[in-house]
């Protein structure tokens, strides 16, 4: 019988090195394929139908290298991937990974001290608005694997805070498919995570915002305000991509500053509409929830990403040096080169605003959201009033004279107060119209309750005993601090305040 070895091309030497490596496989062609398919890296494959084996090669160690190598696809390997997207969504990606690819998963309970163990988990996530879905979570198996254990988990990351993550313990002849599994799973949260390019509103836990029955042209500002927004905030999101080739950072942070009433949380709701309407993801902080360093950890996540927190002086104006700093940092990464975040935030107090916070390169625009000017109020008194119940020669400038300091809660209200005089002064016909004397008269009926406002303060909570030692010791030894051990142990610290800006 001729040999085999004279009628076969020349191997690369590099394929040719140790008699430890076996190269060729019987191909699809020639005889069928039986049992588990091999999938070891360290064999090679052609499309003939003969094995090629080094030269020297006995038939007794080729069986005995085959046996080891097929023992050793038995062998458990761990596979972990972390992905940088928040746990729920991960979990809604692996939800329909796995159904794609396998059809079905099947729940396992996991082991727990002394004995015990969790039962089989399926949660309830978020998608959308009112939308909910069931998905595997903890641990899983596939049946296709035969011996692979799955567990998708969520950790906690240095940097972007609690992300998902999935450990696999296989047969290491499941290897490539389940690195296969992995990489279909980061290609899936790529294209379709139910976070990005939607308006939600948590850190680390997000539910989704529903922002389609907000009508913004009932919310007016004065012509100074709507330019600030235009250029600052909603021209930076329509035209992101004209920025980012014009090489202008789209990375900023917005402080809105005004009184109650001017409308700063209603821009919010804009801002949502806007960022959905050009595919940017829209986050809202929970006042007195959430933190805003996770706030911003998830919008870097999420990027190109638009972040609004209201009422921002309560986080910043604490006297605790270690949670002013970690505020600060918080800002300076949204404002890391390339970062692709708009931060807005908005107070009534903007007095109580740490300074550290204000300072240029942490903080890009500030605007005030204050009384509308004429052609403002105008804008809302049509925005408000429906069709036809105006009569078409009100005297705006009389009414704006009227209304001189006023906000637009306060603007909003004389045009609902002056329905009150209309239907009144027509003995309730429905069909009544507005005049410039209703308007005027409506406006004045609210001058009392405006000085009163003004003149109002929130009120001050008497301060605890530690509370008015300390500021008793700030007054008289001119700004020190005073500091309480960790221990249980009484008595004080008095501690000199370090410029933290």
């Amino acid at each position: 019988m001729p040999s085999a070895r004279n009628s076969t091309p020349k191997q690369p030497e590099s394929q040719m090195q140790g008699s430890s490596m076996i190269f060729g496989i019987i191909g699809p062609g020639g005889m069928p394929m039986m049992g588990t398919p091999i999938t070891d890296d360290d064999i090679k494959f052609h499309k003939k139908t003969w094995m090629v084996l080094p030269e020297g090669m006995t038939y007794e160690r080729a069986a005995q290298i085959l046996a080891a190598k097929q023992a050793e696809e038995e062998n458990v390997v761990e596979i972990n991937r972390k992905y940088l997207y928040r746990p729920d969504d991960g979990a809604a990606a692996a939800a329909y990974v796995l159904k794609d690819r396998y059809g079905i998963t099947i729940g396992k309970e996991t082991p727990l001290p002394f004995g015990m163990t969790k039962l089989p988990q399926i949660k309830t996530i978020n998608i959308a608005h009112n939308e909910t879905m069931q998905v595997p979570w903890d641990l899983i198996e596939i049946p296709v694997l035969k011996g692979a254990r799955i567990n998708l988990s969520a950790v906690v990351d240095a940097d972007w805070g609690p992300v998902f993550h999935v450990e696999v313990s296989t047969p290491k002849k499941h290897r490539k498919e389940v690195d296969a599994l992995l990489d279909a799973l980061h290609e899936h949260l790529k294209a379709h995570s139910i976070y990005r390019g939607k308006a939600v509103v948590g850190a680390s836990r997000l539910d989704f915002m529903d922002v389609s029955g907000f009508d913004p042209t009932k919310i007016c500002f004065s012509d100074k305000v709507n330019e600030m927004l235009d250029n600052a905030l909603f021209g930076a999101i329509r035209n992101a991509d004209s920025f980012v080739k014009d090489r202008i950072p789209l990375r900023r942070a917005i402080l809105l500053h005004g009184p109650y009433g001017t409308g700063k949380s209603s821009i919010g709701l804009m801002t949502a509409q806007v960022a959905e309407k050009h595919g940017w993801t829209f986050l809202m902080g929970k006042t007195g929830t959430d933190s805003v360093k996770t706030v911003l950890q998830t919008a870097k996540l999420y990027q190109r990403c638009v972040v609004f927190v209201e009422d921002i002086d309560t986080q910043s104006t604490t006297d605790d040096p270690q949670k002013i700093a970690q505020l600060l940092e918080a800002f300076d990464g949204i404002t890391s080169k390339g970062t692709e975040v708009i931060l807005v935030m908005t107070t009534n107090h903007v007095d109580r605003i740490h300074k550290g916070l204000m300072r240029p390169g942490r903080l890009d625009y500030m605007v005030e959201i204050s009384t509308l000017d004429r052609a403002g109020t105008e804008r809302l008194i049509r925005a408000v009033v429906e069709p036809g119940q105006l009569y078409p020669d009100i005297d705006f400038d009389a009414v704006y004279k009227t209304m001189g300091g006023f906000e637009p809660a306060f603007v909003k209200a004389t045009a609902d107060r002056a329905k009150t005089w209309a239907i009144n002064r027509t003995a309730g016909d429905p069909a009544y119209a507005l005049t410039t004397e209703d308007l005027v008269g409506a406006a004045e009926s609210l001058h009392e309750q405006l000085k009163l406002l003004e003149a109002a303060h929130e009120g001050i909570a008497e301060p605890q005993l530690e509370t008015a030692f300390r500021n008793l010791v700030r007054e008289e030894l001119d700004g020190l601090d005073v500091m309480y051990p960790d221990s249980d142990e009484k008595g004080f610290e008095i501690k000199v305040p370090v410029d933290q800006d």
